[in-house]
């Protein structure tokens, strides 16, 4: 269903509303926290549009995911989520991801699966510009703030544009912008969070972008529109950030691991419980 071609992908806001008080700040930041990156892989860059909202997200005949064996992972989100068929979708493109690109066992899947569950419910999202607390924009950005509460003021209830709120968050004029990568004039506005893990900053993009040869650089809403995009990039960050550290069949430490690089702080409890749902515990 899906075209080549250099068409910018722009997905309609209704089809993925941004989530009600989704912050980022600590999951994919400093460039210089990175680990060794992947060996530089050489492929062709290329873009792709979206289908149709229908084509995207056609819901399965199935409500359920019959789990016969220990390892097999279900392919539904706990039953206490609404829009089942939809984040069933997000799941199956992320373990198809994790299939293609060498995640294979099952403490790898079902971290990723808990980790994106937490930070989007398995739906691709956009970091948000909707803020009603002040305090919470300075603790959550304290590099970029410094304690300025008439500034952290002056960015609550947000009235402009979304690009113009994280052109002022991850400017390349502050510290928080150039740990980014931000190097030019409207790379904060451009290189905000989105996908399954919030990636943000323009040297991520480039780095994954590079890696994945998908051309989220040019197009960074293909983390929104594609699913295929977003799950493959979620796990090659995964690949490159986790997997170096611990061995691939440790429960729960691979999960704990992880835990502590992707947003630590967000939602810590409910990633634990996805976790302990997706394994079978």
């Amino acid at each position: 269903p899906w075209s080549l071609t250099s068409k910018v992908c722009n997905p309609p806001n209704k089809l993925l509303p941004p989530p009600q008080g989704m912050f980022t700040e600590v999951g994919n930041v400093a460039v210089s926290s990175l680990v060794s990156p992947l060996p530089n892989i050489a492929h062709k860059l290329i873009s792709l549009t979206a289908p149709e909202e229908d084509e995207v997200y056609k819901r399965p005949t199935s409500s359920c995911n019959a789990t016969g064996g220990s390892n097999e992972i279900p392919t539904f989100p706990p039953e206490w989520y609404d829009q089942q068929a939809r984040r069933s979708q997000g799941i199956k493109a992320l373990l198809a991801a994790a299939k293609k690109l060498g995640l294979s066992t099952k403490e790898q899947k079902c971290t990723i699966l808990a980790i994106c569950g937490g930070e989007c419910g398995w739906i691709p999202q956009a970091e948000t510009h909707k803020w009603s607390d002040p305090d919470r924009l300075l603790d959550t950005f304290k590099s970029t703030f410094r304690g300025d509460r008439k500034a952290a003021e002056r960015f609550t209830n947000w009235q402009g544009s979304k690009a113009s709120f994280f052109e002022y968050l991850y400017s390349c004029t502050n510290h928080k912008g150039k740990a980014l990568g931000n190097t030019c004039g409207g790379d904060g506005g451009k290189y905000y969070g989105r996908g399954f893990i919030m990636l943000v900053g323009k040297s991520n993009y480039q780095k994954y972008a590079t890696i994945s040869g998908y051309d989220i650089v040019s197009n960074p809403g293909l983390l929104l529109c594609n699913l295929t995009v977003a799950a493959e990039v979620a796990i090659y960050y995964f690949k490159d950030r986790v997997n170096q550290i611990l061995p691939p069949s440790s429960n729960p430490g691979y999960f704990e691991a992880a835990s502590e690089i992707v947003n630590n702080q967000y939602e810590k409890e409910l990633k634990r419980k996805l976790y302990e749902y997706f394994y079978g515990i």
